[in-house]
């Protein structure tokens, strides 16, 4: 057991980073088709990992720990025979838990709840915000799974840096952005930067407020999508995987968006086999399924809103898109 949770917590951080104590509640909740989809990703590693290894550690420890015994017995050395028996097994175990705590988050987790509440004292209700009225302008909206700065760094590619050409686009950047409890996953992220609230949803009593509101995901917020419907815009979000996965189909579903597309609506289209990976779409076919979508926006005259979210770059070896691989 003790080697399973070492194996265990070394493995969640090589496979999803820092999962939190939030987000796996969450994705308890919301696990429709998840050990499907996961399985298919990661369960030989997690055999290999936590399972085959462990028991060959603990094979070999137990044969050490006989050898131990005997030699305490042989040589009367009693006391350091009851260390060896009764406190090494335990404090193997607690290193072990320990370690999983640490990967999990878990002291954090705790110390978030007696922490300063820097939330409320800046929220502002979206329904009491009157927006002036000005001329419509189109929004594309791109999440780009597991980008970070590291792709800028020459040393690690060669001499290039791989962020160069949205540098040149120019804009704004943030490079102090401090991530709040609650936005440090892909469906939590997107929460956060529509509706302006963090993910941290653990039950199903706190999705439905309301039993007459149709709506089952977060109710009870204001979004982005619904702010842009009140106002004109039609709202299009295309990605590479599972609509389902995490609740995000019933998230763009509540909130405004008219359309989504993911793996299984691609599927549906007769998109190539040879554009998929074992998560969904390569982000090469997802830009260019986007361009053709972004032209028929614009040729509509409508004001509109697309939102795109990639998944080549994710954890743990990432999904090299076909044209990458060719450069």
């Amino acid at each position: 057991f003790a080697f399973f949770l070492l194996g265990f917590s070394r493995w969640l951080g090589v496979s999803f980073d820092d999962p939190t104590i939030d987000q796996i509640l969450y994705h308890l909740h919301y696990s429709d088709g998840l050990g499907i989809d996961v399985g298919r990703i990661f369960l030989l590693t997690f055999a290999v990992e936590c399972i085959l290894l462990p028991l060959l550690l603990a094979a070999t420890a137990l044969m050490m720990h006989v050898h131990a015994r005997r030699w305490t017995v042989e040589t009367s050395r009693h006391v350091l025979g009851w260390i060896i028996h009764n406190v090494v097994p335990v404090l193997t175990v607690a290193i072990g838990a320990t370690a999983l705590m640490l990967q999990l988050s878990v002291f954090s987790w705790a110390g978030a709840h007696f922490a300063q509440d820097r939330f409320t004292p800046h929220f502002v209700d979206a329904k009491g915000v009157v927006l002036r009225p000005v001329a419509p302008r189109n929004l594309v909206l791109i999440y780009v799974e597991s980008l970070e700065d590291a792709y800028g760094d020459p040393m690690l590619w060669g001499g290039r840096d791989l962020l160069k050409p949205l540098r040149d686009l120019g804009g704004v950047s943030f490079p102090n952005l401090r991530q709040s409890p609650g936005t440090t996953w892909t469906i939590a992220a997107m929460v956060g930067t529509q509706c302006g609230v963090p993910l941290r949803v653990v039950s199903h009593y706190e999705f439905k407020v309301n039993p007459s509101d149709r709506r089952t995901f977060l109710p009870g917020a204001t979004c982005l999508g619904t702010l842009l419907r009140q106002h004109g815009y039609r709202n299009v979000f295309l990605g590479g995987a599972p609509l389902f996965f995490a609740g995000k189909g019933k998230f763009l579903h509540d909130h405004g968006y008219d359309t989504a597309y993911g793996r299984d609506e691609w599927q549906k289209k007769r998109t190539d086999p040879k554009a998929f990976n074992e998560w969904g779409l390569y982000d090469d076919a997802l830009f260019t399924k986007a361009k053709a979508t972004l032209t028929q926006l614009h040729a509509s005259g409508q004001p509109f809103n697309l939102t795109l979210l990639t998944l080549d770059m994710h954890n743990p070896a990432g999904f090299r898109s076909p044209s990458c691989r060719a450069r």
